[in-house]
Parts: structure tokens; C-alpha cells; sequence
């Protein structure tokens, strides 16, 4: 079956406005997924592997971390990306199982195994106010891993969504740090998936927030997980 170059939300005008190209996906649906160790060290490749992060709550899937390098190496450096994405995957797992009240104990411990360095003092201030220059060092460039670690900051801190948001304007890639926030802000506090224009306007923010969320009820509200998902969306 080929299936047409279209995003999966490309039928709600929300996202209509925000569209991407999928092609890789496209591509990866009709020949089946290989390594090709794309060159690309960014944020897209993380992204693209969030949804996965489904498979921890299902015993028969197959293994996550082939998975994630897998979606990665579509477009990416999996030596740069492959780390992190699987560590984001894990984190989105444990913090959509981990009652609320658990959820930054998850994220500080699960980040000294991130990819970056000097991990320790990115979390000095963890659970206390923003501060911005310290999230500007955290995320000294658009490279996955820092914007795992600027995300990851911003989710241990006591920030309202507007203003995470607006902090995450503050980095060297904004979007994607908006996004990995958002996503685990999203899993530790459930809160509602954001439909309105103010976060429209970055768009991984949206699509992660709705697709993870989506991915986690199919998964444990399905006798058939693996089928339902690669019904209703064809990537899988």
C-alpha cells in the first residue's frame, strides 16, 4: 500500500497551518525502516521518536531502543541523537506511570544519565525559579542533547506553561526546547493537550503533546495495542 506524502493531522485546520514534510516517513512506511545515518544533530529526530515512547507499556513490542535508532537514523546522526531520544522515550514512559507526586523525583534522577555535561549542576535549582542564564548555558546550541537537558530544566522548575514557554524562547532553539518541555510538563501534571493559537504557533509543542498522549490511551485501554496504533497511524 503506498500511502499519499501528508502529514498524519493534516485533516484538523489547527495543524493544517503548521505542516511539515513528512517525507521520511512517507518513505519509511512504503520501503520499510533502515539505517541510513543521516547528518542532521538537531531536535526533529528526538521528536520524531517521542511517540514510541508507547512501547515501554507494551511486553510484546519491539525493543525501544532499536526503535528509536531506527526513526532517528531516517534523517539524523544516530551517534548524536540516538542517546538522547532513547532517554527522552524512557522518561516520557516513566513519568505517564509515575504518580504526579513522583514525577520530578523521576526526571532529576533519570537526568544524570543524559548526554551532556556536567550534569550536576544543570538541576542546582531544580524545583525553584527559572534562571535564564543558566538555561542559556544548558542549551548552548540546538543540539539534541542540550535540548533534551534545556526541556528537562524547564520541567524541574516552577514555571506556569506560558511561562516555560516563553523561557524556551530564550535558547538557541526554541521550538524544540518548547516541545520537550511541554511534553514532560504534559506527562507530569496531565494537562489538557494545548488546541489554542498561543502555543499553536510552536508547532512541536502541539504535535508531540496530542501523538504521545493519543499513543498512551491506545496502549492501555486496547486488547491489541500494536494493531490499533498501526491503524490509526500508518507509521508504525
Amino acid at each position: 500500500m503506498q500511502l499519499e506524502p501528508r502529514p498524519w493531522f493534516a485533516a484538523n485546520p489547527l495543524f493544517q497551518k503548521r505542516r511539515g514534510n513528512p517525507r521520511a516517513t512517507v518513505e519509511a512506511v512504503n520501503d520499510g525502516l533502515k539505517y541510513f545515518g543521516g547528518t542532521s544533530k538537531g531536535v526533529h529526530g528526538l521528536l520524531r521518536a517521542a511517540p514510541l515512547c508507547a512501547l515501554a507499556l507494551i511486553p510484546t513490542a519491539d525493543d525501544l531502543k532499536e526503535m528509536v535508532s531506527l526513526s532517528v537514523s531516517l534523517t539524523h546522526d544516530t551517534h548524536y541523537v540516538a542517546h538522547p531520544a532513547i532517554i527522552f522515550c524512557q522518561l516520557l514512559a516513566r513519568l505517564a506511570t509515575s504518580p504526579t507526586t513522583e514525577c520530578l523525583d523521576v526526571i532529576v534522577n533519570l537526568f544524570s544519565e543524559a548526554p551532556v555535561t556536567k550534569v550536576d549542576d544543570y538541576f542546582t535549582t531544580a524545583g525553584g525559579e527559572v534562571d535564564l542564564d543558566h538555561l542559556r548555558a544548558v542549551a548552548a546550541n540546538g543540539r539534541a542533547h542540550r535540548v533534551l537537558a534545556a526541556g528537562m530544566y524547564l520541567a524541574t522548575c516552577d514555571a506556569e506553561l506560558d511561562g516555560a514557554m516563553g523561557f524556551a524562547g530564550e535558547t538557541a532553539d526554541g521550538d524544540g526546547v518548547a516541545a520537550v518541555a511541554g511534553a514532560l510538563i504534559g506527562a507530569s501534571t496531565g494537562v489538557t493537550p494545548w488546541m489554542d493559537e498561543q502555543f499553536a504557533k510552536h508547532e512541536y509543542v502541539w504535535q508531540i503533546e496530542v501523538l504521545v498522549r493519543d499513543l498512551f490511551v491506545v496502549a492501555l485501554t486496547t486488547d491489541d495495542p500494536l494493531v490499533a496504533m498501526a491503524v490509526r497511524y500508518p507509521g508504525w
